[in-house]
């Protein structure tokens, strides 16, 4: 099935329903009772630079490095060794994701989607999000099925919602799983009662013998 990128409603006050997206980002509220985990990646490259100090993170991702402009977005995002500036996070997940780091991408997207370090803005935040999700992140790819599920801040669309939690499925994702099934025994359940009906229509309108 092919996934069609995301048409935004013209409201933004819609947006403010995601406080049930269960990820661990500060960019949206977290819902305790579940979590996503973040990319093996990110936490790689969380280990590796955790003793380097800001200003060689700084410097590092003044230069180019991609890494360490998603770590200097981390640290600036939580108050890890800098004072917290939401909008130094966003700056910064900016520069890694213009060069393709699709972790950054997502929290880009989500900051853009609730508006968190920047003006909400759906557009931006459809940018982001497709791109993290058409790079296989699970993550990106299990907001933009929520989103597309609940009908909040895009329009309501189950078939591309499946698709997109199908994808995270396929990946690995279990809370894609667990939606993806959902939504299919949602639709056969939505068949079978079509099927009864359409029986009980008949038998009422064919005449005794």
């Amino acid at each position: 099935m092919t996934i069609r990128p995301l048409v935004f409603a013209t409201s933004l006050a819609t947006v403010a329903a995601l406080t049930t997206l269960p990820l661990t980002l500060s960019c949206i509220p977290v819902a305790a009772a579940t979590t996503i985990t973040t990319s093996s990646n990110a936490a790689t490259a969380s280990a590796s630079s955790s003793s380097s100090s800001p200003s060689d993170i700084t410097e590092a991702a003044g230069q180019g490095s991609i890494d360490a402009a998603y770590q200097l977005a981390e640290r600036y995002r939580v108050g890890r060794d800098v004072e917290k500036d939401e909008a130094q996070a966003v700056h910064w997940y900016r520069q890694a994701a213009e060069k393709g780091h699709a972790e950054s991408q997502l929290k880009l997207g989500l900051c853009y989607l609730i508006g968190r370090g920047v003006e909400a803005d759906l557009k931006e935040a459809h940018v982001w999000l497709d791109k993290a999700a058409f790079q296989d992140n699970v993550n990106a790819q299990i907001v933009l099925g929520r989103l597309y599920l609940a009908g909040q801040g895009v329009e309501k669309n189950l078939t591309v919602a499946k698709a997109w939690f199908e994808k995270a499925c396929r990946l690995g994702g279990g809370e894609g799983c667990v939606a993806y099934a959902k939504l299919v025994s949602d639709e056969q359940a939505a068949q079978d009662a079509a099927a009864v009906a359409e029986t009980a229509d008949k038998d009422a309108v064919t005449p005794d013998k």
